[in-house]
């Protein structure tokens, strides 16, 4: 079954996790959750927003899976610059990962009988979505055992299970893993997917047919507040439009001068445009 749960108000301390160690004192309402699942034989689906603390929960469940169940953790990048980020992360001696061997396998690095035998030999394993669904479909041409030895599998991102033309690879990459290695588990982070229940029974019911905890987070590092401003398009003059536009971002900046502002511009015309003027009233800015 999926078992819903929700964050936990009570923080714990992360001295009481035993298989890594981290700079700050207490868990956050997320993490906290997941102490109650990380030693469990359990998959998991875990939507919370950006900066909640996932790339935490993906360590917590690696580190119980390498340090006391004894097998393979591996890691899912959307990208290969951020498998490639993950990488250097992990490996440096004064990560509490920096002790166990890691190896990456993405598109920019060839599957030498080397490099296979490095990934049979390693604790935790960093691949892309489209990497995996490789290796499942040739693991018997190329001879590896990683991926039957993976206990834990983490996907990070994984709304791109929804995405056209990149979530097919993942789907099948998935469903071929699972019959590879039915007893792996299976831990997917999302901040924006949509259908967070289907997955859920999807990853329970049909890839694993085991327990799914599902915690759908509330659980917000920075708030966030959204506003609506609007323009008048009544002339149907693009350039006034654009002009309306300019200046109601220049007046939310001149609202509050002493934050940082992100400005998405949809056009690059509007983005000088936008560069120009706030360089006019005294604004660095780059674009």
């Amino acid at each position: 079954p999926v078992v819903k749960t929700e964050d936990q108000d009570i923080l714990v301390a992360t001295l009481e996790f035993p298989y890594a160690k981290w700079k700050f004192e207490k868990f956050n309402p997320v993490q906290s959750r997941c102490m109650e699942f990380y030693d469990k034989d359990t998959n998991g689906l875990i939507a919370a927003s950006t900066s909640a603390g996932k790339t935490v929960v993906a360590e917590m469940f690696i580190s119980s899976e390498v340090r006391k169940r004894g097998g393979k953790g591996m890691f899912l990048a959307p990208l290969r610059a951020l498998g490639r980020e993950k990488y250097v992360e992990w490996t440096d001696k004064n990560h509490h990962f920096g002790d166990l061997k890691t190896s990456i396998c993405t598109g920019d690095y060839r599957l030498t009988p080397n490099r296979i035998k490095e990934l049979d030999e390693a604790d935790i394993i960093i691949m892309t979505s489209e990497m995996l669904n490789h290796r499942s479909r040739n693991v018997k041409a190329e001879k590896s055992k990683f991926l039957k030895e993976t206990g834990t599998l983490i996907i990070d991102e994984s709304h791109l299970l929804t995405v056209p033309g990149r979530g097919d690879h993942l789907e099948a990459g998935l469903m071929k893993f699972t019959q590879l290695n039915p007893k792996a588990r299976i831990v997917l982070l999302s901040a924006t997917m949509p259908n967070v229940e289907e997955i859920a029974d999807w990853v329970s019911y049909s890839l694993t047919k085991n327990n799914t905890f599902l915690l759908k987070s509330k659980y917000r590092p920075v708030p966030l507040s959204i506003h609506y401003e609007i323009y008048d398009d009544s002339e149907k003059r693009y350039d006034l439009v654009e002009d309306q536009k300019v200046e109601k971002a220049l007046e939310i900046v001149e609202d509050y001068p002493d934050d940082k502002f992100l400005i998405f511009a949809h056009t690059k015309k509007t983005g000088e445009l936008m560069k120009q003027a706030l360089k006019e009233i005294g604004v660095e800015s780059h674009f």
